[in-house]
């Protein structure tokens, strides 16, 4: 795939790994649409990268999905990059019930029913440009999850679950996209902050990896220790779960 002279939109994209994205992207000559929920984080974020577009909207909000259509047409994308996602730790047995249901509602809408929403209304879009791709982005939560993180692995197991039927869909109707697969490790970024930093991966070091995933076609991209993670979870699931189990 070549991966200059496109138009990207990127969820998620003002700050971590979608503004890490955005920087490769545009250093690889091609416009980049930002998309997210605070505009004032998107501003800076396009001043920081010397111009891009800005979109305002709610990823998990259908009706805001169906108002920037428009502002989306104009723009004509040809790649989409799925990386906005929230994850809200708490536990099912302890926390109060008001809270477990908001939260839910609110992981499962960004995380995969708005994903898949805005991926099903930019597909006419991107059809029109060959040579694009839709790009979502999962974790090694995927395969086994976190205690602390119950529906947030769940999402991103059914992520990449979607990923792989669309790219069946894909293919058999011989459409001029590549669907993809990318299975983060733990990142440096904000929603990691406070974790344990020794196994981070800096957000340009995956920005590198998913670029050089694209270039090669790849329809899964394991960046860093995802893929001997991957390799463990189909040799013994047992004990790649355990090491997951308590995050």
């Amino acid at each position: 795939m070549n991966i200059s002279g496109h138009t990207v939109l990127i969820t998620g994209g003002a700050s971590g790994v979608g503004f890490a994205l955005a920087r490769a992207f545009r250093a690889r000559d091609n416009k980049v649409v930002l998309l997210g929920r605070d505009p004032d984080r998107l501003h800076r974020a396009a001043d920081a990268l010397g111009g891009a577009a800005t979109i305002t909207c709610d990823v998990g909000d259908l009706s805001a999905l169906q108002g920037i259509m428009p502002a989306l047409a104009r723009h004509a994308p040809s790649i989409l990059i799925n990386n906005a996602a929230v994850q809200l730790n708490y536990d099912f047995t302890t926390a109060p019930l008001e809270r477990v249901l908001s939260d839910v509602e609110a992981e499962v809408r960004v995380n995969f029913t708005g994903l898949v929403q805005l991926t099903a209304l930019t597909l006419p879009l991107l059809q029109c440009h060959p040579g694009g791709a839709v790009v979502n982005i999962t974790s090694g939560l995927a395969f086994a999850p976190k205690k602390s993180a119950a529906v947030y692995s769940a999402t991103k197991a059914a992520v990449r679950t979607f990923s792989k039927a669309l790219r069946y869909q894909v293919q058999d109707a011989h459409l001029p996209l590549l669907v993809v697969d990318v299975v983060l490790p733990l990142v440096d970024t904000p929603m990691t902050s406070g974790r344990s930093g020794g196994r981070k991966v800096s957000t340009d070091f995956v920005s590198n990896a998913i670029l050089r995933g694209l270039e090669r076609d790849r329809s899964d991209v394991y960046v860093g220790l995802a893929r001997p993670f991957a390799a463990l979870h189909r040799l013994v699931p047992g004990v790649a779960e355990r090491l997951l189990r308590d995050g």
